[in-house]
């Protein structure tokens, strides 16, 4: 009896095993055969080759829009026509060309092995249509995703071939407008060239005070160490005994910058929704010296010039966890990364 019921237990395995087996033949058949990946460096070869500097409109589709990106020769950038007040990333569009422009395939399918319903060709992942300097014109199609072989089906307009490509042509495209615009950089100030600041949270503001920033000021050689006092106005401050988390407080200051760009032409109900009209979690105003050179006579010293700016931060975003931050003299709202909140937040405790 009981070798009865091992023999029925093997048999059950064997046609477990069987089924799985199958299961993987059937997916390595149905995908383009693939070498090792040491091999995939080796047989890589180029199959679009175009300048960057050649590129003069750039169209591709995303989430169902279709983005039109054209270079203005005279002010050397690119714009978009979705958008005139959009504030196209440069850097973006220079990723495009350059990887569009340098394209490298694994492998190329021709003829009967071509099923472009299969391959994803006849409901692209993305399309790409482009107008070189000299009138000449291009269209690309991205299809579907092989999971298999970790690739891309891709061909092109004068082709008669499939492609099998990585996602990074995807992924530089994949890009709405928002996606699209510059995020903004946070004014360069190093911890000496701040004087003052103020930090509001919960209707209570604290000011920070650097008292010996007036060598600063009057251009002297030498600029003495930071010495801050604090308190709740600027006529009653003490010196900030905590000198480890002041310093953490102003190098976090130092090192500001945003995430992402959550809206590139901000209205008043976008500061509502984002809790930023009156923001929910701090309010800080940095206070800073620049020094502007005249150019055009060396002879001048340097003027220190005065300059601030104010930070909004507001609600959370539920998706990433990151909060959403605004300044006064930016027409954007972006998302910055917690712990740089918490930074500044953790003065207070």
């Amino acid at each position: 009896m009981k070798k009865k019921k091992k023999i029925i237990h093997l048999a059950v395995s064997l046609v477990v095993l069987l089924a799985l087996v199958g299961g993987y033949v059937a997916m390595t058949v149905m995908a383009p055969k693939e070498e090792d990946s040491s091999e995939q460096e080796d047989d890589k070869f180029d199959i679009v080759s175009m300048s960057k500097s050649d590129f003069r409109k750039i169209t591709y589709s995303q989430d169902g829009e279709a983005i039109e990106l054209v270079y203005d020769e005279d002010k050397e950038k690119w714009n978009t026509t979705n958008d005139a007040d959009c504030p196209v990333d440069y850097y973006k569009v220079s990723n495009m060309m350059d990887t569009l422009g340098g394209l490298e395939s694994t492998r190329e399918i021709k003829g009967d092995d071509i099923d472009e319903e299969s391959f994803g060709l006849t409901n692209p992942s993305k399309t790409i249509d482009v107008v070189l300097k000299d009138g000449t014109e291009g269209k690309f199609v991205i299809g579907g995703y092989n999971d298999v072989v970790d690739k891309y089906y891709f061909t092109k307009d004068d082709s008669d071939s499939v492609y099998l490509i990585d996602s990074t042509l995807y992924n530089t495209f994949d890009y709405n407008l928002v996606g699209l615009a510059e995020v903004e950089d946070f004014p360069s100030v190093a911890e000496q060239d701040l004087y003052e600041v103020s930090l509001e949270k919960g209707g209570k503001t604290t000011y920070f005070v650097d008292k010996k920033d007036a060598a600063h000021k009057k251009n002297e050689d030498e600029i003495p160490d930071c010495v801050w006092y604090s308190g709740t106005s600027l006529n009653k401050v003490s010196k900030v005994s905590d000198t480890d988390a002041m310093s953490e407080f102003i190098t976090g200051i130092c090192g500001l910058s945003n995430s992402e760009t959550v809206t590139y032409k901000k209205t008043d109900a976008d500061m509502k929704k984002y809790g930023l009209d009156t923001p929910k979690t701090l309010t800080l105003t940095v206070k800073y010296t620049e020094m502007k050179s005249d150019e055009s006579d060396s002879d001048k010293n340097p003027q220190i010039i005065d300059k601030s700016y104010t930070l909004y931060v507001g609600g959370k975003d539920k998706k990433s966890g990151e909060y959403y931050i605004t300044t006064s003299d930016s027409k954007s709202i972006y998302t910055m990364n917690v712990s740089k909140v918490e930074t500044l937040l953790g003065i207070l405790k």
